[in-house]
């Protein structure tokens, strides 16, 4: 693990380099850069560390409702500063006011749709609360790069 630390500090430092000083990107939109590289980096570790000899399901993939309930804490938690989060880099006041609602709208928007296809896709009409807690984030992370560029 410390090696992978390693590898994951000096690949993302160099990947954030890259941007900024040969594609010429602001370091305002860098928020994207944490999650773009942590999900290609995971996939890439994860198809280097596959086993093709371990069963389908193992025993200590099952979470139980205690560990369901903490992480739906830390959801609520990451719901309350993600805002702040999208518009930490950003200098002018107005321009990160309009970050932080955008940013609250698609939260809203994110947590609505979750709770509705979780609801339709499950074959007893049950809410899935794995997949609200996943889907609830993914609209603060998709909107993080253009915050402060969306005008209502």
């Amino acid at each position: 693990l410390i090696l992978m630390t390693l590898l994951e500090v000096t690949a993302f430092s160099a990947n954030r380099w890259a941007l900024w000083k040969l594609l010429e990107i602001k370091p305002v939109h860098s928020t994207m850069y944490v999650h773009m590289f942590g999900a290609y980096f995971g996939v890439m570790v994860s198809w280097c560390l596959y086993n093709a000899g371990l069963k389908y399901f193992q025993e200590k993939e099952e979470s139980k409702w205690r560990s369901g309930l903490l992480s739906m804490f830390g959801t609520l938690f990451l719901w309350m500063f993600w805002p702040s989060f999208n518009a930490i880099l950003i200098q002018d006041h107005e321009d990160k006011q309009i970050a932080m609602e955008n940013t609250y709208c698609a939260l809203a928007v994110s947590t609505v749709v979750a709770f509705a296809f979780s609801v339709l896709c499950n074959k007893n009409g049950k809410l899935e609360m794995v997949y609200i807690r996943n889907a609830t984030l993914a609209g603060g992370i998709a909107l993080s790069y253009s915050a402060d560029l969306i005008n209502v």
